[in-house]
């Protein structure tokens, strides 16, 4: 039962080992924590959903049904880094 309920929290987290990999690269210790990945990626998980939610909201106020590229640079417009950061991963897609 013990070892069920474990695995089923486990379950939501799925990049703990690219996680890990970062926090290596990035000067932390070869096997972090797995309580600390896991806090990492439930922060990253609610930052990406909070900006959904509101590129969301943003298609939707120039009336639109989908959400697009422009939405997103539209919330970070304030970040040139950001920004130019955003546009070079999207060029990757074409």
């Amino acid at each position: 039962m013990d070892r069920t309920r474990e695995r089923d929290r486990l379950a939501k987290y799925k990049y703990i080992t690219e996680i890990q990999q970062m926090m290596y690269v990035f000067g932390e210790v070869q096997d972090p924590l797995p309580e600390t990945t896991m806090l990492i990626e439930d922060i990253v998980r609610s930052q990406v959903i909070e900006i959904i939610v509101m590129a969301a909201a943003q298609a939707q106020r120039r009336g639109s049904r989908f959400m697009a590229a422009e939405d997103f640079i539209f919330l970070i417009r304030h970040d040139r880094t950001k920004v130019l950061r955003l546009k070079e991963y999207l060029s990757w897609k074409d």
